[in-house]
């Protein structure tokens, strides 16, 4: 890692329902955490404008937020639950990758159910 390098972290949260085998429909409230990690610009200071990456996480949680994940989000009804998490991984990433300039990376994100996580993408070994 560069000593001119730092990591940030931004969360979102979203409320929306779906479908467990067990249970049957439910509604959850989610959280998701973006780790960004990049040089700061010695001129502003900043790795990232967080305006920036809060408007890509305004942008993907609208999207999610008081839908039905099964129903509702290009038809996700056949989907398991795990597929559902990472097609939410995947939204993100994907917002992300048109806002972060080549020289920023997103090397984590991070899916919460409450309090429970429900999985993790690390994109970089060094942020397990």
């Amino acid at each position: 890692m560069n000593k001119n390098s730092i990591c940030i972290a931004r969360k979102c949260y979203f409320s929306c329902g779906v479908e467990r085998p067990d249970s049957g429909n439910s509604g959850y409230n989610y959280t998701f955490e973006v780790f960004i990690y990049g040089p700061i610009d010695p001129v502003t200071g900043l790795v990232i404008n967080l305006t920036d990456v809060n408007i890509a996480l305004s942008a993907v949680s609208s999207q999610v937020n008081q839908k039905h994940l099964n129903y509702d989000i290009n038809d996700l009804s056949s989907y398991d639950l795990a597929s559902i998490h990472k097609y939410i991984h995947q939204l993100f990433l994907n917002e992300f990758s048109n806002i972060c300039p080549s020289h920023i990376r997103v090397v984590k994100t991070s899916l919460e159910e409450g309090l429970e996580a429900l999985s993790e993408i690390i994109l970089d070994p060094l942020y397990k």
